[in-house]
């Protein structure tokens, strides 16, 4: 049971970045803010408890601190799965979006039986809360007919999804991206809020899963609500430095390097297109999948990296989660392969040693995308390199 205002945020991707988002913007309005993460458990904005704290255990935390105003949770498959909710419902519940990862794991075989978990979380939101519902999303849209509060649906595509078309006929709310504005809009009414070019987690629009992620922190404050100016002023501010290991982007001079969480296919297929809208002249890829994903995902990503990249270092994580040193890179060698291209391929088990390979023989116009397991370590490494880059100040990279 709790007192205060609990937003909770569930989906494949974007779950981390979307409650990172929701908590700065809340913070910005003078809250004190307790977020649970994949990273850490934050109060204030002060770190807690690093690691994975997505699961009941770490909204207890959050939730016992007499300090805690309103809380954002970060509520993964794993913790609903093994240990249920954590609480009793919420104000606002948000789900970016449902794909194939962790499939095989906890008995969950099938993407409809992965939409019956997470689904708990648009369930349980207050008669008098709202859910947040991706409308591009067949699995996720569906979410709805169980929810006992209000819908609020963002798209990408607004003008071509019926479902979210038919809503806003009849009164409904939703966020949708109309040229290059996000626009906030219920029924007949619209009211334009910022440019994707005023938003720097979007990369100027190229990177399409933040301006997605951006849609559903906006809808979650506007249930929340917060003003738009308010929300304005959150998406303009919230960063690389507020955001770590998710798309950001360093600037390295002659080269640019990326460094995200994408480990599944739906996250890789992701920043591939990013990459893609960036139009490097070369790009190269530091990549490898958790040993606890089925064969035949780690087949299929290695499939996908063959079809967009033009170099490939093959790393894998330090956790080998029940696999052999060794079987991940194989069968990412078997994907790579299947695809049928020419394509130049090195195994570098360490990732960190993976990633300075790549940057020992970048070329002008590289863009370097590495999938990472550690951050750290990489991050220290750019670090090392940002010295070597003259006349570059690493701090302002995006």
């Amino acid at each position: 049971p709790h007192s205060i205002p609990l937003i909770s945020v569930t989906g494949t991707n974007g779950k981390t970045t979307t409650a990172r988002l929701i908590a700065h913007t809340l913070s910005l309005e003078g809250r004190q803010v307790g977020l649970a993460s994949t990273d850490g458990i934050y109060i204030g904005g002060i770190c807690v408890n690093a690691g994975d704290n997505t699961g009941p255990i770490s909204a207890d935390v959050v939730l016992s601190d007499p300090a805690v105003e309103i809380a954002v949770l970060e509520t993964a498959r794993g913790g609903l799965v093994r240990k249920g909710l954590g609480y009793t419902e919420a104000d606002v519940a948000v789900v970016t979006n449902i794909s194939e990862d962790h499939l095989g794991c906890d008995g969950i075989m099938t993407l409809d039986e992965l939409s019956n978990v997470k689904s708990l979380v648009a369930e349980t939101v207050s008669p008098k809360g709202h859910a947040v519902l991706n409308a591009d999303d067949e699995r996720v849209r569906a979410m709805a007919a169980k929810c006992p509060g209000q819908i609020i649906y963002f798209s990408l595509a607004a003008e071509e999804n019926q479902e979210f078309l038919r809503h806003l006929a009849a009164g409904g709310k939703g966020v949708m991206v109309q040229g290059r504005e996000i626009v906030l809009a219920q029924g007949s009414k619209g009211e334009e809020l910022l440019s994707l070019d005023s938003i720097p987690i979007t990369l100027g629009g190229a990177a399409l899963y933040n301006v997605s992620n951006c849609l559903a922190a906006a809808a979650a404050l506007w249930a929340m609500g917060l003003s738009s100016e308010a929300i304005r002023a959150g998406l303009r501010d919230f960063n690389m430095g507020h955001n770590p290991g998710r798309a950001n982007l360093y600037d390295l001079g002659l080269f640019q390097v990326l460094i995200d969480y994408g480990h599944n296919k739906a996250g890789y297929s992701s920043a591939l297109a990013m990459m893609t809208a960036l139009k490097p002249l070369r790009k190269v890829g530091v990549i490898g999948v958790p040993g606890d994903r089925r064969n035949a995902d780690i087949l299929a990503v290695g499939k996908l990296c063959a079809q967009h990249l033009d170099f490939i270092y093959i790393k894998e994580d330090q956790d080998l989660r029940g696999r052999r040193r060794g079987e991940v890179a194989n069968l990412l060698r078997q994907g790579i392969a299947s695809a049928g291209t020419k394509i130049s391929v090195k195994t570098i088990y360490s990732e960190t040693s993976a990633l300075a390979a790549a940057l020992a023989s970048a070329r002008e116009g590289d863009l370097i995308a590495v999938f990472y397991e550690k951050l750290a370590p990489l991050q220290a490494l750019l670090q090392e390199e940002q010295k070597k880059t003259p006349k570059q100040d690493f701090a302002t990279t995006r």
